[in-house]
C-alpha cells in the first residue's frame, strides 16, 4: 500500500498543474454536453454517433415491410414467387416429439395471400398464429377487407393444434394513424367489430399493427390501446392484446409507462435495418454492427426497449423469413447500392439464387453475391438474409436477453424447406410436459447440472467481457475522456521524469520496470481486445509469451541466487 501511495505522490506532486487542467477540461466537457442538449447525455452521444456514420437508417421511419409485402406478394400477378411449375416439392412438416414442448413463445403471422398453405404446416411448432389481416379504414373503423377471416380453415387448424389465434389489425402511415386516433367513433366501431369477429371464430385476442405513428399521437395511441384492452378483457378476461413496434422507435411515439399495464405482448419487428433506403447493400437483421454497419442492430434495439420500460418477458423478437436484393457497384461486402431490386422470400432465395452463401461475422447474417445480364453488360447483385444457422444465433440472442419468444414474418415464406423449423425445434424446446407459465416467462427451468455449467469459469469470464463490451455504446464519450487522459496524463508523466528522484524511483530496479511494463501491457491488451483489434486466440498467445518471458527471468534470478549461495 505504501508503494502505491508513493507512486501517486510522486506523480501528483510533479504535475499538479496537468491534473488541474485535466479536471477542468473534464468538467468543461460535461458542461458542454448539458448546455448543448437539454436531454440526457446518451441522446447527445447518439447525435454525435449518427454524424460519424452514414445515416441511411433515418429514412427507415417511413418504411413499412408488412405493407410493402401486402402490395407485392398480395398481388396475384407478383412474379417472384416459387410456384409448383418450379418443381418444388413441399417438405414434410416438422413435428415435435411427444416428449418435447415449446419452452418459448413462437408467434407466426399468416398472411391471407398464402391461401391454403396451412394444409402443409405443422402447427405444433407454433404457439400463436396471427392472421393477417383486418385492413382498417381509418376514417370509419370498419374493415376495408377482412381477407377471409370469417371463413378460412387456417384458424380451425391452428386451434385444433392448441395454438392461440390472433386477429391482426393493420393501419399504415402517419396520416392514416392520425385520422383514426383522433376519431373516437372510428375507434368504437373497430372495438365493436373486433369483439364480434373474435367471438365468431373463437379466437384468443388481437394484434395491433399500426406503423408510422407520429410523436404527436403518442398519448392518443396509448389511450386507444387502453380502451381496446379494457373492452376486450371486460368481455373475456382471457383475451390477449399484442402490439407491434418498429426496430427503433424513431418517432418516440410509444409511452411504455401507459402501455405496459394493458398490453400482454410487445412485438419488435426485427428486420429491414437495410432496404430500399440504404446507400449500401447490407444485413436485413444484424445481431451486431461493429465498425462497418449502421450502429443500430437487434442487440441494442432490444436493450433500448428494455431500458425504456418494456419487460423482457413481454417482448417478442419478430424475425423475417425474407431477404433483400440490391444491384451493386461490385461484389465486395458493403458495396455501394446502385438500386434496390426488392425483397425475396426464403424459399425464393433457396430455389432461385444459386451462388454460394457467405457468412458475415460482424452482423452474423449471410449474403450472396452474383452476376446477372441486363442485355448490355453484366450486373452485380447482392442478397442479404438469414438461413437456419444465423436464425439459430438470433434465437440464442432471444434466450440470452430473457425474451418471451420469437415471431415469424411470415408463415409460408419458407415453403418447401424445413431447416428453419428444425432450428426452432432444436433451440426453443425442452423435454417433459410444458410448465403452465413457460410461455409467460420465456424461461425454462434448468437442472442442477445446467446451472453448474452456467456458473463455470468460462461463462463468468464471458459475462465480464460482455459487461465491458457494453461500454462500446458510449464510444464517443470514452474516446474524448481517453484523449484527455493521454494528453494530460502523458504530459504529467513526462514532466515527472525530469526529476532525478522520480526516474530513480520508477526505473531504479528491474522489478519495478517489469511491474510497470506488465501493467502497461495488460491495459493495452484489454483495450485492444475490447475494440476488436485482437482476437481471443491472439490475446492468449501474447499473454502466454509474456508469462513465459517473466517465468524465465524469475527462474534465472533464482538459479543465480542459488549458485551464489553455494560455497
Amino acid at each position: 500500500m505504501k508503494f502505491i501511495l508513493s507512486i501517486f505522490y510522486r506523480l501528483v506532486s510533479a504535475h499538479c498543474l496537468t491534473l488541474y487542467l485535466f479536471l477542468f477540461s473534464l468538467c468543461s466537457f460535461g458542461g458542454f454536453v448539458v448546455e448543448n442538449d437539454h436531454q440526457d447525455s446518451i441522446g447527445f452521444i447518439k447525435k454525435i454517433e449518427e454524424k460519424l456514420v452514414h445515416n441511411d437508417s433515418l429514412k427507415r421511419a417511413q418504411h413499412f415491410v408488412h405493407e410493402e409485402h401486402k402490395q407485392t406478394k398480395g398481388d396475384k400477378n407478383y412474379l417472384y414467387t416459387v410456384k409448383e411449375s418450379d418443381s418444388l416439392t413441399l417438405a414434410k412438416p416438422v413435428k415435435l416429439h411427444t416428449s418435447m414442448h415449446l419452452a418459448y413463445e413462437v408467434l407466426g403471422w399468416y398472411p391471407y395471400w398464402e391461401k391454403n398453405f396451412y394444409e402443409n404446416m405443422s402447427f405444433s411448432m407454433l404457439s400463436t398464429a396471427a392472421y393477417f389481416a383486418y385492413e382498417l379504414n381509418p376514417k370509419t373503423g370498419a374493415a376495408i377487407s377482412l381477407h377471409d377471416w370469417k371463413t378460412t380453415a387456417m384458424i380451425d387448424s391452428a386451434k385444433h393444434s392448441g395454438n392461440s389465434v390472433l386477429l391482426t389489425v393493420t393501419n399504415f402511415g402517419k396520416k392514416n394513424n392520425k385520422d383514426f386516433l383522433s376519431n373516437s367513433r372510428a375507434q368504437a366501431e373497430l372495438i365493436s367489430n373486433v369483439l364480434e369477429l373474435l367471438k365468431l371464430r373463437g379466437a384468443n385476442g388481437i394484434c395491433i399493427d399500426f406503423e408510422g405513428i407520429a410523436k404527436s399521437e403518442k398519448d392518443a395511441y396509448s389511450s386507444f390501446i387502453t380502451k381496446l384492452s379494457t373492452k376486450l378483457k371486460s368481455a373475456n378476461k382471457e383475451y390477449q392484446v399484442y402490439i407491434t413496434m418498429p426496430c427503433v422507435d424513431w418517432a418516440k411515439s410509444l409511452d411504455f409507462s401507459a402501455l405496459n399495464s394493458v398490453v400482454d405482448r410487445f412485438i419488435m419487428m426485427g428486420y429491414s435495418y437495410y432496404g430500399s433506403f440504404s446507400k449500401v447493400a447490407g444485413p436485413v437483421a444484424p445481431n451486431e454492427s461493429g465498425e462497418i454497419w449502421e450502429p443500430y442492430n437487434l442487440s441494442n434495439s432490444i436493450d433500448t426497449y428494455i431500458k425504456d420500460g418494456v419487460p423482457a418477458n413481454k417482448l417478442i423478437l419478430a424475425l423475417g423469413y425474407f431477404g433483400a436484393v440490391w444491384e451493386t457497384s461490385s461484389d465486395e461486402k458493403a458495396a455501394k447500392a446502385k438500386s434496390f431490386v426488392g425483397h425475396r422470400t426464403y424459399d425464393y432465395i433457396r430455389t432461385k439464387i444459386k451462388s454460394p452463401s457467405k457468412y458475415d461475422e460482424v452482423s452474423q447474417t449471410v449474403w450472396q453475391s452474383y452476376v446477372t445480364a441486363d442485355g448490355k453488360s453484366d450486373v452485380y447483385r447482392q442478397c442479404w438474409y438469414d438461413n437456419d444457422s444465423t436464425l439459430g444465433l438470433k434465437i440464442d440472442l432471444i434466450k440470452k436477453k430473457g425474451l418471451a419468444g420469437m415471431g415469424i414474418w411470415a408463415l409460408g415464406y419458407d415453403k418447401g424447406y424445413s431447416e428453419m423449423w428444425n432450428m426452432i425445434a432444436d433451440r426453443m424446446t425442452a423435454e417433459g410436459s410444458a410448465p403452465k407459465d413457460s410461455l409467460e416467462t420465456g424461461q425454462v427451468e434448468k437442472s442442477d447440472s445446467e446451472s453448474e455449467k452456467e456458473l463455470s469459469i468460462w461463462d463468468k469470464l464471458g459475462q465480464v467481457e460482455a459487461s465491458f463490451a457494453g461500454l462500446v455504446k458510449y464510444k464517443v464519450t470514452l474516446a474524448v475522456l481517453l484523449f484527455f487522459v493521454i494528453l494530460f496524463g502523458g504530459s504529467g508523466v513526462i514532466i515527472a521524469m525530469f526529476a532525478p528522484s522520480n526516474r530513480d524511483f520508477f526505473f531504479g530496479s528491474t522489478g519495478r520496470i517489469l511491474l510497470f511494463s506488465a501493467v502497461f501491457l495488460f491495459v493495452s491488451l484489454v483495450l485492444l481486445r475490447l475494440i476488436g483489434f485482437l482476437a481471443d486466440v491472439q490475446v492468449a498467445v501474447v499473454v502466454g509469451f509474456i508469462s513465459g518471458v517473466i517465468a524465465l527471468i524469475l527462474f534465472n534470478k533464482i538459479f543465480v541466487r542459488v549458485n551464489e549461495s553455494k560455497p
